[in-house]
């Protein structure tokens, strides 16, 4: 079982950086339900088993392929949502971003595109909820940091990722120089540790989620957030023992050089990760 390579998050420096090389070719990222096709069926970073027969009737079952299952207009809640027991299936779309069966992980990224795109013309049929990422030949189009911002604004989008022609495929490792992910906000997958008990109107409820990341083998707490719903907040405080240890994903201004997080706040949890996941290095 292939599991999906990550990538690390692009500081304003880096991009600034990286837009200006061009060994790296900018690509549009969406907010979904990382997915790995494989063996006729998908599967989660985890290896976990999606069961979704409206997307696996359309895809040829020897081909491998690494995308983002999601809801056009919607989020990864959306997805969450249409994934559920009584969820509307048929609302989901796969969009396809990289090929690696026939060796092709060991191939370049410009290699493993021309191969994806050859596989797309074949396959890929007009109305079928398949598609391939839209990958922007020029990305010099978008001079600034603020250009970057107001396009993933206007489009509606989650981000761009940044990916290095030149560099093979890493199955479940963060290598550098290969894959830079660029957001609305910084994100980050961290992993509770504990509470802060909630104040005035929060009174008897938690008023914060303190969380950690993994400095090799210890866990170090770097911050606290709030930011749910009070929907949330109810759950959590009925039943904390079920949240020490759980990931979440939080969304924050920046992260200064000591590791510690400007205005974090609480964004979703990621049932896909595992805490060890959660590293200091992102």
């Amino acid at each position: 079982m292939i599991l999906p390579m990550n990538a690390k998050a692009c500081t304003t420096e880096k991009i600034a950086e990286l837009f200006i090389d061009s060994s790296y070719v900018l690509e549009t990222k969406i907010d979904g339900y990382r997915a790995i096709w494989e063996d006729g069926q998908f599967h989660s970073r985890l290896g976990n088993i999606f069961e979704i027969p409206e997307l696996s009737r359309c895809l040829d079952s020897k081909v491998i392929l690494d995308g983002e299952i999601y809801v056009p207009g919607g989020n990864s809640s959306d997805v969450t949502i249409a994934m559920g027991k009584d969820g509307d299936k048929s609302k989901l779309r796969y969009v396809v971003f990289d090929r690696l069966d026939e060796g092709l992980v060991h191939e370049t990224w410009e290699d493993r595109r021309h191969s994806l795109e050859q596989w797309g013309e074949e396959y890929i049929k007009t109305g079928m909820p398949i598609e391939l990422s839209t990958v922007y030949a020029d990305k010099h189009d978008l001079h600034t940091i603020t250009d970057i911002m107001g396009y993933i604004e206007s489009h509606n989008i989650e981000g761009f990722m940044l990916k290095n022609i030149e560099e093979g495929y890493k199955p479940n490792k963060r290598p550098v120089n290969n894959w830079w992910k660029i957001k609305k906000h910084m994100t980050y997958d961290v992993v509770v540790t504990g509470f802060v008990q909630g104040k005035g109107k929060f009174e008897g409820l938690i008023g914060s989620l303190e969380f950690a990341l993994y400095k090799g083998n210890e866990l170090v707490k770097c911050g606290q957030c709030s930011g749910f719903s009070d929907e949330i907040r109810t759950l959590i405080s009925q039943n904390k023992n079920n949240y020490i240890g759980a990931v979440m994903e939080i969304a924050a201004m920046e992260r200064t050089k000591d590791g510690a997080f400007r205005h974090p706040v609480f964004k979703q949890w990621r049932s896909d990760k595992l805490p060890a996941q959660c590293s200091w290095k992102q």
